[in-house]
């Protein structure tokens, strides 16, 4: 079982990074012109899942930071909670 989740990640992250590296290779080259709604909303997509590979990865140092000081458990909460995100300055209408 194994195997086969770690095979399927490869294909997915090959299949990932092939589609990033082709946007990047034809905005480089100028063969992308003005960008459509299709093509924005692409772009869009990209750059929601970086932010959440790097959240990921600072929720990861995180947890290895507060591993030696909390324990296993509570070094897993805090690193949840650092990678949630959390609404700031959100205020209620006005009534």
């Amino acid at each position: 079982m194994l195997v086969g989740l770690a095979a399927g990640l490869l294909a997915f992250l090959g299949v990932a990074l092939g589609g990033i590296f082709a946007l990047v290779f034809a905005g480089v080259y100028g063969r992308v012109g003005r960008l459509g709604v299709r093509a924005a909303c692409t772009l869009l997509l990209f750059a929601m899942i970086a932010v959440s590979v790097v959240s990921a990865v600072a929720a990861i140092r995180v947890r290895r930071d507060a591993l030696r000081r909390l324990g296993g458990w509570n070094a897993g909460i805090v690193a949840a909670g650092a990678w949630t995100p959390t609404p700031r300055g959100h205020q209620a209408a006005p009534e």
